[in-house]
């Protein structure tokens, strides 16, 4: 079992050379291992994917990809942000928040799958600049780090509620899928907020939907 794996060990319990050596296997846990779920599920619907059309499925499974590639981006981000943080209330809401999503991009990826789809190949680029993004946050301190996760949540419940306006109407599994993290993003936004979290300048938040606008067109294809 990876050492870092749902936070047995307390990280305060390393130096920064350990705690980097950590985020380094946990990567790669995310990006190339099997993850295990800690919630269930939330897809119940024992739909068949007959049931959708070739159009439907590749469809499907292109938003289910951004919506995968958006949990790695996040994970990444709230791991890099954790890294720094110094607070310990502040780094345990990051890293619970972290934990969360990494549920989320387990369901993502099984439904890709069960679509006959693959997850986008350039997703340890995504990793990659997302923990670095985390990091920079992080500098800035509590407040800002805490802020960052608010926007963040809020630019990614906003685009499940697009994406469940045009997911095709007979797939019901993935409808699920996102309507739980749709949940949990929220939830996210508001444990971040009373935490302490202060809003961003806007022209942060303009380079984050930036940032994600183009990492959806992409993630979308590839």
């Amino acid at each position: 079992m990876p050492i870092f794996q749902r936070e047995k060990i307390s990280p305060n319990n390393f130096n920064l050379f350990d705690s980097i050596l950590i985020e380094f296997e946990r990567s790669l846990y995310v990006l190339f291992g099997t993850p295990i779920s800690n919630q269930p599920n939330p897809a119940k619907t024992k739909e068949s994917n007959n049931n959708l059309s070739f159009e439907d499925k590749v469809h499907s499974c292109g938003l289910m990809r951004i919506n995968h590639i958006g949990e790695i981006c996040a994970q990444a981000l709230y791991r890099g942000q954790s890294l720094i943080c110094k607070e310990s209330e502040a780094k345990e809401l990051l890293r619970k928040a972290a934990d969360e999503e990494l549920d989320h991009l387990i369901w993502c990826h099984h439904r890709i799958k069960e679509l006959g789809g693959n997850s986008s190949i350039l997703k340890p680029l995504w990793y990659v600049s997302s923990f670095f993004l985390g990091v920079i946050a992080g500098v800035f301190g509590e407040p800002y780090n805490l802020g960052f996760v608010v926007e963040t949540e809020k630019q990614v419940e906003s685009h499940l509620e697009k994406h469940l306006l045009i997911l095709p109407k007979n797939d019901q599994r993935s409808r699920e899928i996102l309507e739980k993290m749709k949940e949990d993003e929220k939830k996210h936004a508001d444990e971040a907020k009373n935490a302490g979290g202060v809003e961003l300048n806007f022209l942060i938040c303009i380079v984050m939907s930036l940032m994600s606008k183009i990492m959806i067109n992409i993630s979308y294809k590839i």
